[in-house]
């Protein structure tokens, strides 16, 4: 089942989750990608290990070290002629989540990303975000960013480890459910239990 959509896809749950190997994944299925990276995620050879056959030039991968690089390259794909099937920022609210700890006020600049990458989407390329999440109050995870980011997002997959690793699908554009629990090999995420 293909549960990513020409959307803006969020992906988020806690560390270790499977999150970078489901873009890996992805990725290995597109022709042209687009890989913007904030937190040193991207690796070659687990994406070889998941795909031995991938053609590295179809990936353009772009490390971003702060969140004014990460703004300054999503605001520069608004106005550079794209040729990609699949943009992934892994992950998108990184650096965001610092900006936040340290008291600035960052919302407009992030609504501004999501606006720019929502446009692109809205030309049939699939955008998928990876999110880190915290904790709220009554003990559920929420991705950093919280509501602005849920309410841009038409496609939603929160991925939890514990106390199974479970996929499951918050919001689809196309009123989806899904919902399994799954492993992660070295040839990537293996569903093993659709609930």
């Amino acid at each position: 089942m293909n549960l990513i959509r020409p959307c803006l896809n969020l992906i988020y749950g806690p560390p270790a989750s499977g999150k970078t190997t489901f873009c890996l994944m992805k990725l290995a299925e597109k022709r042209k990608v687009l890989f913007i990276d904030t937190e040193n995620s991207f690796s070659v050879e687990r994406l070889k290990q998941i795909s031995p056959s991938i053609d590295m030039e179809t990936i353009s991968l772009i490390k971003v070290s702060s969140f004014k690089k990460q703004y300054d390259a999503i605001s520069l794909l608004e106005k550079t002629k794209l040729n990609f099937d699949l943009i992934i920022v892994d992950s998108f609210n990184h650096f965001y989540r610092k900006e936040i700890q340290s008291g600035k006020d960052v919302n407009p600049f992030l609504s501004r990303q999501l606006s720019v990458l929502s446009s692109i989407s809205k030309k049939g390329v699939p955008v998928i975000l990876t999110a880190q999440v915290y904790t709220t109050q009554n003990n559920t995870l929420m991705p950093v960013g919280g509501n602005m980011l849920k309410n841009w997002c038409p496609v939603i997959l929160s991925l939890n480890k514990e106390p199974l690793r479970t996929a499951m699908l918050e919001k689809h554009s196309e009123n989806i459910n899904f919902k399994s629990h799954f492993k992660i090999t070295e040839k990537g995420i293996i569903l093993t239990k659709c609930a």
